[in-house]
């Protein structure tokens, strides 16, 4: 019994190519796709004639990892998730490493958008580094048919039968100009399309088709309204596609990729294969907590040290500020009317009449006679810093007794380590001192 039988007896949802010649069943499985486990059958008895009809779910399933319903041409796509980077394979097993595979020409790699963030804008970046490629998009699995060209073996991307053309067209104003864009209606399961006339029980749900060309080294394009296929061609440097999160159900909705190699559009370069990278985005904010509490302690010191620098300037400002007080204060008190004067003392304990000195001659010194005895003043008033003080002294007017004064008090300001070397700190008082009688 032959272990094997051509494609056109399997039921392998054009994903295989061999078989049970007897049951149906045993369909090498390809393209991410793998048989319901769920029916078990042995023997003849679910052959094409038994009633299970196990044959039927050959390689009706997605492997791990895959999404999608791979009956009717429709295709398994290799789910992504934010920030993880795919080749262009047509085998998606794992994510792109340092040796990148690529994808042929006529061959197609397709790829699933699962958001991770409902309230965050996807943009999804393709980087084409060798070759060209066509992109389709839909939020749809059930969009996109493979046909397989008998003649040269590659694949052929369509839309479902399903989807018909409508005969309206709209216009998207998004990008700044009018685009026109065309749609088709989704019909239901068994619905004829009467000569390609409408029906009235048809379903409604209508989508827009998008269609664009890589332009450039980088292509932008948003998708702006809800249930569009995308189509890009001509892909060759980088494409940003952006799905914004207001515009679009990111909790009920995936986006479906298909990426097909086109070759670099040269005759002599048609073979060449395409390198790349696909991956998604969702940028958003967050706060990592070493890089805050780093921020927070070097803002927290910077703080602490502005503010011992203010603390010091002012200090600064306080004692320049008490310095110009003291100069003023001296100031003021050098305006003061004052005079020299000397007093002589006789041998007998009078004393001579005074003579009054120029008020310019402010450091001649006062003379005493030898063995007379100390001639102290009535009152010394010292400054805040005790260096200077206003000393007070009685004074004998010249005149004799037929003058109006004779006897007066005189004031003048003193540097007391000038005047009193030796014990001017022990001679200060608070209060007025007089001279013994």
């Amino acid at each position: 019994m032959s272990s094997a039988t051509p494609l056109s007896w399997c039921e392998c949802h054009g994903h295989g190519d061999t078989c049970d010649p007897v049951t149906g069943e045993n369909c090498n499985c390809q393209n991410n796709t793998e048989s319901n486990s769920s029916c078990q059958s042995s023997g003849t008895s679910s052959s094409k004639n038994s009633n299970q009809q196990c044959w039927k779910m050959q390689c009706s399933k997605c492997r791990d990892s895959y999404m999608g319903t791979p009956t009717g041409g429709h295709q398994c796509y290799r789910q992504m998730t934010v920030d993880s980077k795919f080749c262009f394979d047509a085998k998606q097993l794992e994510e792109c490493k340092m040796k990148p595979k690529p994808l042929y020409p006529g061959q197609t790699a397709f790829f699933v958008v699962q958001p991770r963030f409902m309230n965050v804008d996807i943009r999804v970046i393709v980087d084409v580094t060798q070759g060209a490629l066509d992109l389709f998009l839909s939020p749809r699995d059930d969009t996109f048919v493979v046909n397989i060209n008998t003649s040269t073996g590659a694949q052929v991307v369509d839309m479902d039968p399903r989807y018909h053309w409508r005969d309206d067209e709209y216009h998207d104003f998004s990008g700044g100009a009018a685009v026109r864009l065309n749609s088709v209606e989704l019909l239901p399961p068994g619905t004829d399309t009467v000569n390609g006339t409408d029906h009235p029980h048809w379903s409604q749900q209508v989508f827009v088709v998008m269609e664009r060309e890589g332009r450039g080294l980088t292509t932008f394009v948003t998708v702006n309204q809800k249930s569009t296929f995308l189509l890009v061609r001509g892909l060759r440097d980088r494409l940003v596609l952006t799905l914004p999160q207001d515009r679009h159900d990111l909790q009920a909705t995936r986006f479906y990729l298909a990426l097909t190699a086109t070759g670099a559009g040269s005759e002599e370069s048609l073979t060449r294969p395409s390198y790349g990278v696909v991956f998604f985005r969702q940028d958003q904010l967050h706060i990592d907590l070493f890089v805050f509490f780093s921020v927070f302690f070097s803002c927290f010191f910077l703080f602490l040290a502005a503010c011992v620098v203010a603390w010091k300037a002012k200090q600064a400002a306080d004692v320049r500020r008490a310095r110009r007080r003291h100069v003023v204060e001296m100031l003021h008190m050098a305006k003061r009317p004052f005079a020299s004067v000397t007093l002589v003392l006789d041998s007998c304990g009078a004393v001579t009449p005074p003579s009054t000195q120029s008020p310019h001659r402010k450091k001649r010194k006062q003379q005493y006679l030898t063995g007379v005895g100390e001639v102290r003043p009535v009152a010394i008033e010292p400054t805040d810093d005790g260096v200077a003080a206003v000393e007070t002294v009685f004074v004998r007017l010249p005149g004799g007794s037929e003058a109006p004064v004779q006897l007066a008090l005189a004031s003048t300001l003193i540097l007391l380590a000038r005047v009193y070397p030796l014990n001017g700190r022990a001679f200060l008082r608070r209060r007025s001192s007089h001279a013994p009688s």
